[in-house]
């Protein structure tokens, strides 16, 4: 190792990473892997690597290791480690290996290898998470989840507010320290109870908010202010990922806010855990993770296959004409405020739209836009609805007597052109505007925010609204108008008002709210392939992975990776596990659709009979599997309603004997609870939908799982104008393809065989596992749908015919 005075050594990721692997062998792909992730990640341009790898690749840890050599290595210019995921269960198992790998540095001796001692000091991790999930107060029941974005933002502006009291900045802190202080004082404390994060009784502050003067402020928050003033920081990392139970725990016995907290340190992590919120959803990027990102980050996307439909949901957005007039309310208030309020008042206004790089005028401007918007979607949500007599107003009153919502197209989904309020904003005073007052959606939502705050601490006798509607309306707007229309669909959906549930405010969960116009005016995205560009591109290079993810060329393009002037690699391994231990079968029977899954849809009896048949034969080939296999079985149909089909099948047949269990939407508790109960006992049988939660993410370890019978493939429903026009835009995006389905089997079919895809890859998951794969449709069989597996799913495949399932599932296991 070379001295202060040497000239330092050179030490590659590719020098580094067998010393930090945490185990004696990694496997042959974990090792090519790593290689390829490295080689690819430095190139001079950057790089993304494209990685399918089934269950028993160690990809999780294949990409931590790679990272960390970018990372520590001098040669490198990264700092910083990204990891996103869409499954808890995945953010966790990333916790696991961190802490393996730690657990591995700290049994190192530096001194032999030839590298500087730093180099394998422990990795700081951090694992982010959203404020109901470490708020103090959710624990007492004081806060409900669902609301509490909205309540802990005004808790916050409170407790600013009576600490900003004071200019000084030491009087700031008495104030900050006073308010904790009292708060603990409040509650006392009992020696004998040790700190429990879900027990409020051992908490240092009461378990609802404390007042001062009538008003409520939270004491964690205080006490976070006091330390950022006095420039304390008493959450540190400690060689251990800081998990969020570890840091709810630490900051509660500091009495800060953990939440605070985390947003404090995270800069000083080298590995951030997060999910696709903090990658993708916009107001959290710019107020929380855009400065963890950049060309020094290393990003790690896991779960990487279900990245296009949950950016599709992110960069959608929706309002109600409640919402668009209230808005126009709340701007008024604003220009009001500045022009003629009190002198104090109007100065601060003034000063809150500067910060946001406004004027009156342009908030003016703004709120004609929006009015100009109402008065066309009241004329043009009636001119594209099915009752052409129909006026906004009845409309309304139609929403009342709707059982489920009714999706009103403003343009035809299979022209991507222009809808009727585009084009007539094109042709408005509006659309010859350089730039365009529409480009100010998002400062509008921060002006008008900020404005009321201001409003609020100069005129406090004044009402100020809970939630600041420009805040929707402003990013609306802008979309609306300034977004093409391929890769987006505009439409207005009416409501039943008792079921509608809108996002609050600045992307916060959903909440139940009073909707008197229930009309929902949304601009939907189709295609994401140009926004996830440019989320990719925020990071210096990375790896996008998942057990199901080919047609890679396909991910690449839906995804836009193939925008990027990156190098681009792609790897694909198979199971890893013994053959031999494994059969997968796909059964010949005739496509299991919409059409032939009920004789109510046959035109004649000979159809019905046929219809029937078919059933039959399908549950002929369920039965097979459930029969003849010495375990669990899971039984997954395309939608919960199929799987309860099986159920039904199933509990009625007198052959069998095993406990048929009934999977349904439900909650998370309700489908654990559902999990442990078919895991728990003798073997059972466990019916679901594939678009449902237990065919992905969802561990069944050692002998829990035996089978897993799929049957039809789960296309979701494809009856409303959105599905139509995604398959229009992605006709579009791969028109060279040459494939005159292109447009469906791009945005439906892939979609849909990857989830079939990871519905079998429940039952083998570990090199000792034995099990059987079951695909029951004849398009798993052959054509485009069979195309769509990977190419060792494909190799293994044995096509058999529902009568013979029986005798194959049955000699495989008493081979065994």
């Amino acid at each position: 190792m070379a001295s202060q005075n040497e000239e330092p050594i050179e030490v590659h990721p590719e020098d580094l990473w067998d010393i930090i692997f945490p185990f004696p062998n990694a496997y042959d792909a974990q090792s090519e892997g790593i290689r390829e992730l490295i080689k690819t990640s430095t190139h001079e341009d950057g790089g993304y690597t494209v990685l399918e790898g089934a269950c028993g690749t160690g990809k999780t840890l294949l990409s931590v290791v790679a990272g960390i050599s970018l990372v520590r290595s001098p040669m490198t210019d990264f700092n910083r480690i990204f990891i996103t995921t869409s499954v808890k269960q995945q953010l966790e198992a990333f916790e696991d290996d961190l802490e393996a790998v730690n657990e591995h540095l700290r049994e190192l001796d530096p001194s032999q290898f030839d590298i500087p001692d730093e180099l394998l000091d422990p990795i700081t991790a951090l694992s982010l998470v959203g404020k109901k999930d470490v708020c103090p107060f959710k624990y007492s029941g004081h806060i409900d989840p669902d609301y509490i974005y909205q309540n802990c933002s005004d808790l916050m502006d409170r407790t600013d507010d009576m600490i900003n009291y004071y200019d000084d900045k030491m009087d700031k802190a008495s104030a900050a320290e006073k308010l904790a202080a009292d708060a603990q004082l409040a509650q006392g404390s009992d020696p004998e109870k040790s700190l429990d994060v879900e027990d409020p009784d051992t908490h240092p502050y009461p378990d609802t908010p404390p007042q001062l003067s009538g008003k409520t402020y939270c004491p964690y928050y205080a006490q976070w202010r006091l330390d950022d003033i006095t420039d304390n920081k008493p959450i540190k990392y400690t060689g251990s990922v800081l998990t969020p139970q570890r840091l709810t725990e630490r900051a509660l016995q500091q009495g800060t806010c953990p939440h605070a907290a985390m947003k404090e340190i995270a800069p000083e992590a080298e590995v951030i855990i997060g999910n696709y919120v903090h990658m993708l959803q916009p107001q959290t990027v710019r107020a929380f993770t855009r400065h963890l990102m950049g060309n020094d980050t290393f990003l790690i996307c896991d779960e990487a296959h279900t990245i296009v439909s949950k950016a599709r949901r992110m960069f959608s957005k929706s309002v109600t004409l409640t919402g668009l007039n209230r808005s126009c309310e709340q701007i008024q208030q604003v220009i009001d405020w500045a022009n003629k309020g009190p002198v104090e008042a109007s100065e601060a206004v003034r000063d809150a739209l500067s910060r946001a790089k406004l004027s009156p005028t342009d908030l003016q401007e703004f709120k004609r836009l929006i009015e100009f918007t109402i008065d066309r979607a009241e004329k043009s949500i009636p001119d594209n609805f099915s009752r052409a007599d129909a006026s906004a107003k009845e409309l309304r009153n139609y929403g009342d007597s709707l059982e489920y919502s009714e999706h009103v197209p403003l343009r035809d989904p299979e022209e991507p052109a222009p809808d009727d309020i585009s084009l007539q904003y094109v042709y408005s005073e509006f659309g010859d505007r350089d730039p365009p007052i529409a480009s100010l959606g998002g400062q509008v939502g921060d002006g008008v925010r900020e404005a009321f705050h201001e409003v609020a601490n100069e005129l406090p006798d004044v009402d100020i609204p809970t939630e600041v509607y420009a805040e929707t309306v402003g990013p609306f707007i802008q979309q609306y108008y300034l977004q093409n229309h391929r890769d987006y669909f505009r439409e207005a959906e009416i409501i039943p008002p008792d079921d509608f549930r809108a996002p609050f405010g600045n992307g916060a969960p959903e909440h139940q709210i009073d909707v008197p116009q229930p009309i929902l005016l949304s601009v939907k995205n189709c295609v994401p392939a140009g926004k996830l560009s440019n989320s990719f591109d925020n990071f210096g290079s990375g790896v996008c992975m998942s057990a199901t993810i080919a047609p890679q060329w396909i991910y690449r393009g839906e995804t836009g990776l193939n925008y990027l002037d990156h190098e681009i690699t792609e790897l694909q391994y198979g199971l890893q596990f013994p053959e031999e231990n494994r059969a997968t079968y796909a059964v010949d029977l005739k496509k299991f659709t919409s059409r032939n899954r009920e004789t109510k849809w046959a035109n004649s009896q000979e159809e019905k009979k046929s219809i029937q048949r078919l059933r039959d034969n399908y549950y002929e080939a369920i039965k097979a599997v459930v029969s003849e296999t010495p375990g669990n079985v899971l039984v997954a149909g395309p939608s919960y309603d199929e799987g309860e089909w099986a159920a039904d099948r199933l509990e009625k047949d007198p052959d069998i004997t095993k406990e048929v269990l009934l999977d349904t939407s439900s909650s998370n508790e309700a489908t654990n609870k559902l999990r442990k109960e078919f895991i728990d006992g003798p073997p059972k049988v466990l019916t679901t939908g594939m678009l449902g939660t237990l065919t992905e993410g969802v561990d069944f370890d050692g002998d829990a799982l035996k089978a897993v019978a799929v049957f039809g493939i789960p296309i979701p429903y494809l009856g409303d104008p959105v599905s139509d026009a995604t398959q229009i835009a992605y006709s579009d995006l791969f028109s060279e393809s040459g494939d005159s389905n292109a447009g469906f089997q791009y945005a439906h079919g892939i979609p849909a065989i990857r989830k079939a895809r990871q519905a079998i890859g429940r039952v083998i998951r570990s090199g000792s596992d034995v099990g059987v794969r079951v695909l029951i449709d004849s398009r798993y069989c052959s054509g485009p749908f069979h195309s769509h597996l990977s190419e060792s799913e494909r190799e293994e495949l044995d096509v058999v015919s529902h009568r013979s399932l029986a005798e194959e599932v049955s000699q495989f296991w008493s081979d065994r």
